[in-house]
């Protein structure tokens, strides 16, 4: 009957009724798989449902537990004894050892001040506790109580009182009731053939309430772990970041190895640190490190009062008490144990001041590396010196004691800088470690390797290309690819990039990894409709916005330059300050002149000149800026405006201050010529004065260096990437705000892209691209009147221009059809009017439009279809297109049926 165009009145609303249920009913089936799934960076409504469900089924084959190996060997497979075996795990696993203790004196704790801890013990406020909540992922499975933090944000208003009075009997009794603090202990697999159970780590979730009292203890605690935390550790303190440590380790090594100085490398490996820790010693490390008896007692009341419960395949098992661990899931775990990893740093400090133990000077000696930690993973630089090694051991011997830590011995590895290989193995096999080569991995990365070297970039190529498996690309529809692409495969070597430059094959062979997986067919035959050069402009310049890795990568390493001049007092900055020194600005490093490729500084330093290219000084005092050669906001570096007047001066290398001088409110220049002036550069002073006019200088400002490429004035690799690849205003792709801005699914959006530049797979583009395939004059699908191309499609085909038509009388519009898609989405017109709504609407209806007709186009070649009449998809446009405007915030309160129906009284 529809093909028929038989449908009255009463049969087409039915229709509309059953659209809605059923692309309801579509929608919850997507969001239900994709939260099962555990994908974070997928997007609903891209139709990807069939790849969440696959991910989803294998995510529980793959935690599910069909047999474990037990003590002695022997193997249990039915339910009823992996149960037993995994709780009796726990159980001892969370058992406090007795024999520990404290015997820590004379250290240097650092311990907090009193107005911090005064801070840290005032009542909690209505608006921490908000921000505590709202900070919380709203797609975190849920623990014992049911609930994701999504309720508590959404019904904000209502419960915020009661969850007021829940903070409020928590600071003044310190104690949490064993419902709220209920636990189940999650079990995730390390590695794929799983079988014991110390091959799982135990991931605890816990309630929502207790989750909401624990993110509010660890946001104040965050905030005074700076002043109190050794520089040597890297995680959890505000202002250090993991690289920090992995470019400190590779610039010592470097170092060494250039200077012939002979050391050792140690990494070693804390056997499930977070749950051996003693609930002793993390009270008596409070105690030394200032915190307050409150504090302390909402610590303890956090740690003593869980119960555990065991998820064995997806059913919670067995309950008990524990008497020491910290929680992995439990935001307030890493500070705890961030504090917890100090003493050892704290140990160390006062092994070097007694010269029991010494490790590494790099550079000028400014600053000796003993050690460097990012939470438990820990990697030791110990001088050659076999005393130095044993002490080493008795540190780490009595750290485990006070502790309740144990260390693996079978993962910790000694490698030898410039040392024999038998004084090494000596030294390890006495210990019972393993002797490890270089490159040694540490933090995720390659520690002493070539990054010149292809076999260097090997495991981030394999992880890519892991993630590229053709099923994925038969589920996932082109949006779903894009994202892919953009938030998990371009982010996979970022890490690497950060800290070296990526070679151009390696770049290029992840690039085409990458745009095979966008384009390549179910035959596994890549048809390249739009080249990748394209591809990977941004967005507003006619691109996907996917971008160059080998931009990314210079971006990503300019980040330490704008970092270095802005942290004098972190620990990397004096590494790399002892080792190639402070450039004559007075801001940054000295560039990597020497030393061996291997060094990060000189990957990093090669993209000074770039960089500079973004700065601009702020002059406050104009002690740290120079006249002619820093970028100070007169137009440009003076010495390349007025290249003769730069030559002419003998305060070249001078900073703004020596020049000028003060008589009142108005400042005099002395420019320190070397001879008398001629009358053309006497002309050329003039026109520096009038450069000069207005300018001021303040003794009590610092000066300051801003980034140019970014309102913010602070840097960002997004925008350094941007002018990288030249990008620049004059470059706008008038389609940009019509396609990208619309609130429709990015699968539509990429056809309307494709659409625009005229790259769509129709009849006149496979002749042209495909001949194989289409020998023959192909014709239009809707009219058979005409070949099949974009324009003639969408825009002229006397079927597409009857839809236009309906869509111009529905909204009371008269309009001219423009020649071509560019156009089309090029011309803004306000159909609907001005409004946000309005405008919502109208993208929504365009998008629509387009693709409603590609769709019929397909059906009635790919499918054994005839097709509908105009009617018929009018409604579908109508339905499709308020589906999507209804994700709007505009529309929040407006039920999509309602703009189906009345386009516009919606937008009135």
């Amino acid at each position: 009957m529809e093909g028929q165009g038989g449908l009255d009145n009463t049969l087409r609303k039915e229709r509309e009724d059953l659209y809605f249920m059923v692309s309801d009913l579509v929608h919850k089936e997507e969001v239900k798989w994709r939260q099962r799934g555990k994908i974070q960076w997928a997007r609903d409504g891209d139709s990807n449902t069939k790849f969440f469900h696959r991910i989803a089924s294998g995510r529980r084959k793959r935690n599910f537990i069909q047999k474990l190996e037990v003590a002695g060997g022997g193997v249990v497979v039915s339910e009823g004894e992996i149960e037993l075996e995994i709780i009796n795990f726990f159980k001892n696993l969370y058992s406090s050892n007795v024999e520990a203790g404290w015997c820590l004196e004379g250290l240097n704790w650092n311990a907090i001040s009193v107005e911090e801890a005064e801070w840290l013990d005032r009542p909690f406020e209505e608006e921490e506790v908000k921000r505590a909540v709202f900070d919380c992922g709203i797609d975190k499975s849920p623990g014992p109580d049911g609930f994701s933090m999504l309720l508590f944000q959404s019904c904000w208003d209502i419960v915020k009182e009661d969850l007021m009075k829940v903070m409020a009997d928590f600071f003044n009794c310190g104690i949490i009731n064993a419902i709220t603090n209920e636990t189940f202990i999650c079990l995730i697999p390390k590695k794929k053939e799983s079988v014991k159970v110390s091959d799982f780590r135990p991931i605890s979730l816990v309630t929502s309430l207790y989750k909401m009292v624990s993110k509010v203890l660890a946001s104040r605690l965050r905030e005074v772990l700076g002043s109190t935390i050794s520089s040597y550790q890297s995680a959890f303190v505000q202002g250090r970041q993991i690289l920090d440590a992995a470019l400190i380790a590779n610039e010592v090594v470097e170092e060494s190895r250039r200077l012939n100085k002979s050391g050792m490398v140690f990494k070693i490996d804390l056997e499930k640190a977070y749950d051996h820790v003693e609930w002793r010693f993390v009270d008596e490390v409070l105690i030394r490190k200032g915190f307050g008896d409150r504090w302390r007692s909402w610590i303890r009341g956090c740690l003593e009062t869980a119960n555990f419960s065991v998820m064995i395949n997806g059913r919670p098992r067995g309950k008990f008490r524990a008497s020491r661990g910290l929680r992995q899931g439990d935001p307030l775990s890493p500070f705890l144990f961030t504090l917890v990893m100090d003493v050892l740093s704290r140990i160390m400090e006062k092994a070097q001041d007694a010269d029991e133990f010494h490790g590494l000077s790099p550079g000028n000696g400014m600053v000796e590396i003993s050690h460097l930690q990012f939470a438990d993973d820990t990697i030791f630089f110990i001088e050659d010196k076999e005393e130095y090694w044993n002490n080493l051991l008795q540190i780490l011997e009595l750290f485990c004691f006070v502790s309740g830590m144990t260390i693996n011995k079978s993962k910790c590895s000694l490698v030898g800088i410039n040392l024999d290989d038998g004084m090494v193995n000596e030294m390890a096999g006495a210990w019972g470690c393993d002797v490890g080569v270089w490159p040694m991995l540490y933090l995720g990365l390659p520690l002493g390797g070539n990054p010149r070297a292809i076999k260097f970039w090997d495991p981030v190529v394999e992880k890519v290309e892991n993630r590229l498996q053709k099923w994925k690309r038969a589920c996932l529809s082109k949006g779903g690819r894009l994202t892919m692409i953009q938030a998990v495969l371009c982010s996979i070597p970022i890490y690497y990039m950060s800290l070296f430059r990526i070679p151009i094959g390696v770049a290029n062979r992840i690039e085409k990894l990458m745009r095979d997986f966008l384009w390549e067919g179910l035959d596994g035959k890549s048809n390249h409709a739009v080249s990748w050069e394209v591809v990977g402009k941004a967005k507003f310049c006619g691109g996907l916005g996917v971008g160059s890795l080998r931009a990314r990568s210079v971006a990503l390493r300019a980040k330490w330059l704008w970092r270095f001049p802005n942290e004098p007092h972190a620990l990397w900055h004096k590494v790399i300050r002892s080792i190639y020194g402070m450039d004559t600005n007075g801001w940054d490093a000295k560039p990597a002149t020497r030393g061996s490729c291997r060094c990060p500084w000189r990957d990093i330093s090669s993209g000074y000149n770039l960089f500079l290219q973004g700065c601009v000084f702020v002059v406050g005092s104009g002690v740290r800026v120079r006249f002619w050669e820093d970028d100070w906001g007169r137009g440009g570096v003076l010495k390349e405006v007025f290249p003769r007047l730069f030559n002419l001066s003998r305060k070249q290398n001078h900073n703004i201050s020596s020049f000028a001088s003060s008589d009142g409110l108005l400042l005099s220049w002395d420019f320190g010529f070397r001879r008398n002036l001629n009358e053309l550069e006497i002309t050329e002073v003039a026109r520096l004065l009038d450069l000069l006019e207005g300018v001021r200088l303040f003794t009590s400002r610092l000066d300051k260096r801003i980034w140019k490429f970014d309102p913010s004035g602070l840097f960002t690799c997004h925008s350094f990437c941007s002018h990288i690849q030249n990008c620049g205003e004059g470059e706008i792709f008038p389609p940009y705000t019509q396609i990208w801005k619309a609130k429709t699914p990015l699968k539509v959006k990429i056809f309307v892209w494709q659409a625009v530049l005229g790259k769509l797979n129709t009849g006149d583009t496979l002749q042209r691209r495909c001949p194989y395939l289409c020998m023959s004059p192909h014709w239009c699908a809707l009219c058979n009147m005409a070949g099949d191309s974009v324009n003639h499609l969408l825009l002229h085909c006397p079927f597409s221009l009857k839809l236009w038509e309906t869509l111009l009388q529905e909204v009371n519009t008269v309009w001219v059809i423009p020649e071509g898609c560019f156009e089309l989405f090029s011309i803004r017109i306000d159909a609907l009017g001005r409004g946000k709504k309005a405008k919502v609407l109208w993208g929504s209806l365009m998008q629509a439009v387009v693709w409603n007709l590609w769709l019929e186009r397909n059906r009635r070649i790919f499918e054994d279809y005839k097709g509908v009449g105009v009617a018929e998809l009018w409604d579908r446009v109508k339905f499709w297109a308020a589906l999507w405007a209804s994700t709007s915030p505009a529309f929040k309160d407006v039920p999509y049926p309602s703009i189906m129906r009345n386009l516009l009284a919606v937008v009135s």
